[in-house]
């Protein structure tokens, strides 16, 4: 089913594009820490699964749970959105309970899935489902406000935006959090710094110009790229919505988009920091047959099928714009400094 000639291909483009080395044996012994970030989980408890395997997703996460308690050298989780399909329903504490389950500290963003307001049909009376940001306190938001910042090692600062607009699925950082955004990495300056978005800062398809596929992009991202090139500190911003995989650097930051682990490709991405670098790479969830199931139904959902030229080629297409990369060295320079994860503690 995977094309690994395709494959290899588009991950000499890719590399090729962001202008760094593959990651090489010795480079990889040198590992200080590393972070994983799992991304637009969608999980359902009633939904089929279709194009998102929204009803498996319980059974994906608790896999994953499972593999990442076993490597010792992960430091900390996040999630980049889109934790479910529907947010009034009871599954966003269906996700923190599973999450609960990681031996180490985990931080999310909202995504558009888990606004409340999104909802159709009558507005829930007082005292109905819980929101985002009271399931998930202590892991980022607060009651009453989904951005945050944290410092969850010596050394290390993660900043989480919340990008949701209400009632749709574009993007925006607003100006009173543009403003708190500013004085945080003022206050945070020679602090290597993480940020994490669920849309994009940069386009990392052809289409994101076009169309409805503008919304996997911030409404105001150049403005927010500009405020973070102002800070040296900043070197990585951590994104997902987009379900595929991607890296782009601008003005000395990098970029990425991670692939969701509820459709193809079906994977989560690790960032290990190695002296001044970082590596970004992607593996596959554990079930390899919810993997080939994903891509059928990839191929079998419209709404992105019908962008693509029919037969191999067009599958060809597909499988290059959604795997991306599988790894990649990016250097760290633009930081004051660069410390290892590996003395995070547990809060």
């Amino acid at each position: 089913m995977l094309r690994q000639r395709v494959l290899l291909a588009w991950f000499l483009v890719l590399t090729c594009a962001v202008g760094k080395a593959p990651l090489s044996e010795a480079q990889g012994k040198e590992e200080a820490g590393t972070v994983v970030s799992l991304s637009d989980i969608h999980l359902s408890q009633t939904l089929e699964d279709g194009y998102l395997l929204s009803r498996s997703a319980g059974k994906i996460l608790r896999g994953l749970v499972v593999d990442l308690n076993q490597r010792e050298d992960l430091d900390f989780v996040v999630v980049t959105g889109d934790l479910v399909c529907d947010p009034g329903s009871g599954d966003l504490e269906v996700v923190r309970d599973i999450l609960d389950g990681l031996r180490k500290p985990y931080f999310v963003v909202p995504g558009n899935h888990d606004r409340l307001d999104r909802r159709a049909g009558p507005p829930e009376p007082q005292g109905g489902p819980k929101t985002i940001d009271v399931i998930f306190q202590g892991h980022g938001p607060q009651p009453g406000r989904m951005y945050w910042s944290q410092d969850p090692a010596p050394g290390l600062h993660l900043i989480g935006l919340d990008t949701t607009v209400p009632g749709g699925w574009a993007g925006k950082v607003d100006a009173q959090q543009l403003r708190w955004l500013e004085q945080d990495l003022e206050s945070h300056r020679g602090t290597q710094t993480i940020v994490l978005t669920h849309h994009n800062l940069v386009e990392f398809h052809p289409w994101d110009n076009e169309g409805e596929w503008k919304s996997y992009v911030l409404s105001n991202a150049k403005a927010v790229r500009s405020l973070l090139e102002r800070f040296s500190s900043v070197c990585v911003v951590i994104s997902g919505h987009h379900h595929l995989s991607g890296a782009r650097t601008l003005n000395g930051i990098h970029y990425i988009t991670c692939p969701s682990t509820s459709s193809w490709p079906c994977r989560y991405s690790l960032f290990q920091i190695a002296g001044n670098g970082l590596t970004f790479s992607t593996k596959p969830i554990p079930s390899s047959s919810l993997i080939d199931i994903a891509w059928h139904n990839l191929l079998g959902f419209r709404h992105f099928r019908k962008r693509f030229p029919e037969g191999k080629a067009g599958e060809d297409e597909i499988f290059r714009a959604f795997m991306g990369p599988q790894q990649l060295l990016l250097p760290l320079s633009r930081c004051t400094s660069v410390h290892p994860l590996s003395t995070l503690s547990v809060p």
